[in-house]
């Protein structure tokens, strides 16, 4: 990778995955696999970190050995995008999709102001964790795959609830009711933020702003200098992450094949 930034985003991406994913390297290619969440897009695909000679045919490859293990899909990263003549090639067409990595110092936190009307609390105990996953239930359940992000809360719960000071899960409270919630591991170089959820009730109304504030001074205070999430472009809060003073760093690209169409 060409951008340094984003290859030491990329670094703390693989530092964050090791604790829900098993983790494979080869030339040029990383394989990520979570068997607990087999399911989940997110934690099971091959990152392919540079273009080379054979890559539509490694790809057909990795479509075939996931056939071979009844696999209903195949996820392929990329920070650059394969070429028409490339997914010709390819023995299943893919549902393509972009994502933009976006970062902040941290250090401007100072700048934001957000709701003051709201208790921002980690989850230092099971009953924060728990308020959290109310909220996660309220945010998805209208979603078809609420049964999936029910087992996903319940797998990354295992992980909070070690209450490890470099994986934490804050809590947004609102009269003392849980109105969102938000997961950040802090790493070497960044502090990542993942999974925001503010219910739709509470938005546009500076609770989310609040929480970014305190997630950032959290992480200056630990000498972290930046912090950084991914974002799609149909991600509603991607207008208030702007707002707040993140910039885009750079973009990954994902192919997904579902191979039991």
């Amino acid at each position: 990778m060409k951008n340094s930034l984003m290859t030491n985003i990329f670094n703390c991406e693989r530092e964050y995955l090791v604790n829900f994913c098993s983790i494979n390297n080869g030339p040029y290619t990383w394989k990520f696999s979570n068997i607990h969440l087999p399911d989940m897009y997110l934690h099971n695909f091959i990152l392919i970190e540079v273009e080379f000679d054979g890559i539509e045919r490694y790809i057909n490859s990795e479509i075939e050995k996931a056939q071979r293990n009844h696999s209903s899909f195949l996820r392929i990263v990329t920070p650059f995008q394969l070429s028409n003549h490339t997914i010709k090639g390819l023995s299943f067409n893919p549902e393509e999709g972009a994502y933009d990595y976006m970062v902040i110092n941290t250090r401007d936190f100072k700048l934001l102001h957000g709701n003051p009307d709201c208790q921002i609390e980690r989850a230092v105990s099971s009953n924060i964790i728990d308020d959290g996953f109310l909220v996660d239930k309220q945010a998805n359940q209208h979603l078809e795959w609420a049964d999936f992000y029910q087992r996903r809360f319940e797998r990354k719960k295992k992980v909070y609830e070690k209450f490890d000071q470099n994986f934490q899960f804050y809590v947004c409270y609102h009269n003392n009711a849980p109105i969102g919630k938000v997961e950040s591991a802090f790493l070497d170089e960044f502090v990542k933020i993942e999974d925001f959820d503010i219910l739709e009730k509470y938005q546009r109304k500076g609770f989310g702003t609040s929480v970014i504030k305190h997630l950032l001074k959290t992480a200056n205070s630990m000498n972290i200098n930046q912090a950084y999430l991914m974002t799609d472009g149909s991600d509603s809060a991607k207008e208030m992450y702007t707002k707040c003073g993140f910039e885009k760093a750079g973009e990954v690209w994902e192919y997904i094949f579902f191979l039991d169409k």
